[in-house]
């Protein structure tokens, strides 16, 4: 029990602090609520919350406290902070209602009191005899949830690039994604990462597929990734699909930048960078 309840007096002012922002941020939610179904556009949030509803119910059933109060009291809540900062207001109030009940009742184990205060502004019954929430794997969307991360990603990569070229403001910039036969690739990769970590084997199975054309480049990504597989995207998804994200993330880079901003997939490109485009690592040209 020790290892699990490590008590830390000088935190206890923190803790009280965040549930008390946590407290007033579900006050909000169960206050401003729509029945109306989430858009598509706010599917990787929806997505989050069902997998951390299942990642809490295995915290608990295996008596993991520290997991399960990290992921209701602390992960869900980033979660939900940063899709505020995309969501219309319309838009919150569709996702108040489809997180608020269940949110609820996981956090009731842990504030109790909080929890019941909360319930009653919309049940007459009590939150602790209500049953616990179980997750919609329907809704898990693991294609969104990667989506929004690459958006988030190439956002933050466009600002470092503007800094290391020390461009305030950019007249173009210019993504370029991944030629087709790298994501054929990284796939073929992570299959074979799992079965051996030999650089010969690995070396012959590719090449004994039609990734051999791209051999020169082939060679040097194979050492490259065995020694560090994280390079590799988590997810595996197509050049249409990242292309799709990458469309989507570019209005809102287009608005912060206040400049055009290209797409344009490796193959049709002559830049020198597109041949650094990589799965889930568009090559990103600012000017």
């Amino acid at each position: 029990v020790d290892s699990i309840m490590d008590w830390q007096s000088e935190k206890v002012g923190q803790i009280k602090n965040h549930i008390m922002n946590l407290y007033c941020t579900l006050q909000k939610i169960t206050e401003e609520r729509s029945s109306e179904p989430v858009s598509k556009e706010h599917a990787w949030f929806i997505s989050t919350f069902e997998r951390s509803k299942k990642k809490a119910t295995l915290a608990v059933e295996q008596l993991d406290l520290r997991t399960y109060a990290m992921t209701v009291i602390y992960e869900l809540h980033a979660a939900y902070k940063k899709v505020v900062r995309s969501a219309t207001p319309v838009d919150l109030e569709k996702i108040h209602d489809a997180i608020c009940d269940d949110w609820i009742k996981m956090l009731a184990p842990i504030v109790p009191h909080l929890s019941e205060e909360l319930w009653s502004k919309k049940h007459e019954r009590f939150v602790s005899v209500a049953p616990w929430p179980k997750a919609n794997e329907s809704k898990i969307d693991p294609v969104a949830e990667f989506s929004e991360e690459l958006k988030e990603g190439l956002a933050e990569d466009i600002r470092k690039v503007m800094t290391l070229a020390k461009i305030e403001k950019p007249s173009n910039i210019q993504i370029i994604i991944s030629p087709q036969w790298k994501y054929t690739f990284v796939g073929l990769m992570k299959s074979l990462l799992a079965g051996t970590r030999d650089p010969g084997q690995i070396m012959k199975a590719v090449m004994e597929t039609d990734l051999k054309k791209y051999g020169q480049q082939v060679t040097k990504l194979i050492p490259s990734l065995i020694k560090d597989p994280k390079k590799m995207p988590g997810l595996i998804i197509d050049q249409g699909t990242e292309g799709k994200a990458v469309t989507e993330a570019s209005r809102a880079i287009a608005k912060e930048h206040n400049c055009p901003v290209e797409i344009i997939v490796a193959e049709h490109s002559n830049h020198a960078k597109a041949k650094v485009a990589f799965p889930g690592k568009p090559a990103i040209i600012v000017e």
